[in-house]
């Protein structure tokens, strides 16, 4: 289940609700703190990528529901425009996971 994030002008980041499977809150809020932390360092990671798709989802065509085909004909740079996603409450669907690896494991 997403959660909404608030994403404030300077970037920082807000949980405003509960992270599915992290309840109740004050038993996790130094989780809540460090994910609100991780999203901030990944902002700029994340508008990068949203800005990306922005530029070339008009160069993708659908063709039917199993064919996705792109309109390589010019193949220039696109420009690139960046697209902030600060100021705005974002859906966030977390999943956390741990993994422990033994000794013989690389």
């Amino acid at each position: 289940l997403p959660a909404y994030f608030d994403i404030s002008l300077d970037g920082s980041c807000k949980i405003l609700d509960y992270v599915n499977n992290l309840v109740p809150r004050t038993k996790y809020s130094k989780l809540y703190a460090s994910l609100e932390v991780l999203f901030q360092q990944a902002l700029p990671s994340f508008e990068a990528v949203y800005s990306y798709v922005r530029v070339i989802k008009p160069q993708i065509r659908y063709q039917n529901d199993e064919e996705i085909d792109y309109d390589d004909t010019d193949l220039q740079q696109p420009l690139e425009r960046h697209t902030s996603l600060r100021g705005q409450k974002l859906q966030v669907i977390t999943k956390i996971v741990d993994y422990e690896l033994g000794p013989s494991s690389k």
